[in-house]
């Protein structure tokens, strides 16, 4: 029961990622769309759309203005953390790190690397009856000050918790 209920777990926090991999399909769809409507010289890699490993936007006006976009969410977190604005910019620069040290750290158990198969009903069961439950009682997540991997102060997230009293919170 308990490995049933930790599948449940990790089904539900797989959902973010689920809804991430659909967006950017679209955005694969879009891009694809505009190199067959002439854009065929059109460079596009890492940190076009976004910082990925560095935050100098190397595709200029491609997909518009990017950069204004990202100089608008780092002035957004320091308006939200306004007495210790730098905790962004630290938090920001340890994520670009991370996302140039942490893909050599990892050891891929498939050809892609990740491998899509459906839950368990069981696991999908209690996921879904837990949701319904305690969709009643979610709460804001808090994030620590400066933290730059979610835009939570434009879009707050929320949780429903799986502990009965949120550790985060």
């Amino acid at each position: 029961m308990v490995s049933v209920f930790l599948d449940a777990i990790l089904v539900y926090s797989c959902f973010r990622v689920m809804i991430l991999r659909a967006a950017i399909t679209g955005f694969v769809v879009l891009l694809s769309s505009l190199w067959a409507e002439g854009v065929e010289e059109a460079e596009y890699g890492v940190d076009c759309s976004w910082p990925i490993h560095h935050a100098d936007f190397r595709c200029g006006d491609l997909l518009g203005d990017r950069k204004q976009l990202y100089q608008d969410f780092m002035k957004g977190c320091r308006e939200r953390y306004s007495d210790k604005p730098d905790r962004c910019n630290t938090t920001e620069t340890a994520r670009l790190e991370m996302s140039l040290r942490q893909p050599q750290s990892y050891f891929n158990y498939t050809e892609l690397g990740y491998t899509k198969m459906k839950a368990p009903q069981r696991a999908m069961e209690l996921v879904l009856e837990h949701w319904h439950r305690n969709l009643h009682q979610i709460q804001p997540e808090e994030w620590p000050h400066g933290y730059t991997y979610t835009n939570h102060w434009d879009a707050p997230t929320y949780m429903a918790s799986v502990h009965g009293e949120c550790r985060r919170c």
